[in-house]
């Protein structure tokens, strides 16, 4: 029996001469514990002076073995109940009938467990394996009707595997807002009687209202407003043309608490609802950013009208609401509806979503007033970020960046990976790209042109598909996909140095141009929307960008002339200044390009900045 349990060791010959007498001194109690305490009880027995071991051999017994106590192996042999409100360990802890229960349930558990270690301890003899697994399965059954049995004050205490969402089977009737669709405005005033500021009741505006049928032009002049020209009036107004032109829209003054007041569109059922042709309409100006440091950190979106003023109006400002707070807002886009998104990332879950990795990308839509209409969360197995967004002009919204771990079954890579993901206007992933070479690469910008086609431009460490070349260090790329996320062509360029190209935008005329920044120099690059040729129509640097600087938005303007933003604390980029360098520390710049066609020279140059260190995030041409 000694030589099965131990084995054939030729270092252990003084096993030979052991005692008998410690196997049966083993049994004595009638319990068979099996050859882990057997392994254990010869162990003390060969401490004790029983057998005779030469000190410098260390046999394998001598290490000690992970098993439960003698107490605990009765307690799994025994046949005894796992739920026991008798036992001391239960009764002695206080009068309290709840706390017993739980204090019970936790003892009960931890019996248990002590069945599963035993097993997991791989000691267990093969006839004890059925007896421990019906052991296990009635511990099973008795807490499980125990726990359902109870309960407490307060606490709902549910039986199950852990899950990370539950749908509940209660069905419960729609609210009235949410059966007839509404919009919920801006605040507009303080003073329910007082006239609306900033209008000076001389504004005309259209209400279209389409039916399914037919669309119904209702037009709305507020010089018709007889007395203050107070929100009241106004909704009267606007509510006597709506009803007379026979249609069921209407709208209502809101009282969002003692201070603040606003508009509530009600739109009728079945009708869709649009306005336009504003007199005295002006610009707005949508900012997304970071509010804050790491995880205290939010993403925020602002709208701003009024913009000639000294200080612009604040329209509203609204802050994404994850779990962790360590958001981001780094890009932002806007819908022929006026509907805005922004993205970003987040170290936390969002909106019922969770975090796939350390840290996601994410989608936030919001409607004129700032209200949250949906929000996407696009997680790796690792971490991912959303630096760009674009829509469409089926006004479904695109988003690129980088993500490390794959986003989809089909991603390949290494590193981190470019990505593009598309959505519709509702929010429904049309699909997600994920493929790059084996090294470092990303997506920092994205835009789409008048048939859908998109757009993708950032930096790669190789080759980004078989038709293109890596030219060494990190490149710059610009790859076109079609609507439906197909590779229709790449362009790969750069120099043997740091490359990359951070911001994208397509003409009417069949071009596309890129900002790059080409080993610490601002380089402008137009290139003809064809997959033939890598060489560019024309290129323009405006010099070096020093260490701190950056190039962050392109736009075409009306006349075809091209428009970048950046920052630097270099005083004399290319360019006739319009607006000198401030000399202290880093500027924001605006740059003009004139585009001849197939040449281009550097216009006007502007700096923005303060005494401090200052920089310009985009740019975009009314």
């Amino acid at each position: 029996m000694i030589s099965n349990l131990l084995g054939n060791n030729s270092a252990l010959p003084q096993l030979a001469q052991f005692d008998n007498s410690v196997l049966s001194a083993f049994y004595s109690s009638g319990v068979s514990l099996g050859q882990g305490l057997l392994a254990k009880r010869i162990n003390n027995e060969i401490l004790s002076g029983v057998a005779n071991v030469d000190e410098s051999v260390i046999p394998p017994w001598r290490i000690r073995e992970i098993a439960p106590d003698e107490e605990a192996l009765q307690r799994i042999f025994s046949g005894s109940k796992f739920i026991d409100l008798e036992d001391p360990r239960v009764a002695n802890n206080g009068d309290d009938e709840h706390f017993q229960n739980l204090f019970g349930l936790y003892v009960g558990l931890s019996k248990l467990r002590e069945v599963v270690s035993y097993v997991e301890s791989g000691q267990a003899q093969d006839t004890q394996l059925n007896l421990l697994q019906s052991r296990f399965q009635s511990g099973v059954s008795e807490i499980n009707g125990f726990a359902k049995s109870l309960e407490f004050p307060d606490v709902t205490l549910l039986y199950g595997l852990k899950n990370a969402t539950a749908t509940s089977s209660l069905e419960l009737p729609k609210l009235i807002d949410d059966i007839i669709p509404y919009h919920k405005g801006a605040h507009i005033t303080d003073v329910r009687d007082d006239p609306v500021a900033g209008l000076t009741g001389t504004e005309t505006f259209d209400i279209s209202v389409n039916n399914g049928v037919g669309t119904t032009v209702v037009s709305i002049d507020l010089s018709a407003i007889t007395g203050t020209l107070n929100v009241d009036n106004i909704a009267n107004h606007i509510n006597t043309e709506l009803l007379a032109a026979g249609v069921a829209t209407s709208v209502a003054v809101q009282r969002n608490h003692e201070y603040s007041y606003s508009f509530d569109l009600n739109i009728g059922t079945g009708e869709t609802v649009t306005f336009g042709n504003a007199t005295g309409a002006t610009s707005a100006v949508y900012v997304a950013g970071g509010n804050g440091v790491g995880d205290g950190s939010s993403g925020f979106l602002k709208k701003l009208d009024n913009l000639s003023a000294g200080a612009p109006n604040e329209v509203f400002r609204t802050e994404s609401d994850s779990t962790d707070k360590a958001d981001k807002a780094l890009a932002t886009a806007i819908d022929s509806q006026g509907y805005v998104y922004t993205v970003g990332t987040t170290e936390g879950d969002l909106e019922g979503q969770v975090n796939q990795g350390t840290r996601d990308a994410y989608l936030n839509k919001y409607d004129h007033a700032g209200n949250l209409v949906w929000s996407r969360l696009l997680g790796a197995t690792d971490e991912s970020a959303g630096f760009s967004v674009a829509v469409d002009a089926n006004d479904e919204v695109v988003i690129a960046g980088s993500a490390r771990g794959a986003l989809t079954k089909t991603a390949y890579g290494g590193g981190f990976d470019s990505f593009v993901t598309k959505f519709d206007a509702d929010g429904n992933e049309q699909f997600t790209r994920q493929s790059a070479p084996y090294s470092d690469d990303g997506a920092l910008a994205v835009t789409t042109d008048a048939s859908g086609n998109i757009f993708v431009a950032g930096y790669a460490r190789g080759a980004v598909d078989g038709t293109v070349t890596h030219t060494g260090g990190s490149d710059a790329y610009v790859t076109k996909l079609d609507s439906s996320g197909n590779l229709v062509y790449s362009k790969q360029f750069g120099t043997t140095g740091e490359d990359r190209v951070t911001a994208i935008t397509v003409d009417n005329a069949g071009s596309f141009f890129v900002a790059s920044e080409v080993n610490g120099n601002a380089v402008v690059r137009k290139y003809t929307d064809e997959g033939t040729s890598q060489t560019p129509v024309w290129e323009v640097d405006l010099g070096t960008l020093d260490t701190d600087g950056e190039v962050t938005g392109i736009a075409v303007g009306g006349s075809g002339d091209i428009f970048i933003s950046g920052s630097t604390s270099n005083a004399s980029l290319a360019g006739t200044v319009a607006q000198a360098h401030t000399g202290a520390g880093r500027d924001g710049f605006v740059a003009q390009i004139n585009d001849a066609g197939t040449s281009a020279s550097a216009g006007f140059l502007s700096y923005v900045g303060s005494s401090g260190d200052d920089s310009i995030k985009g740019i975009a041409v009314d």
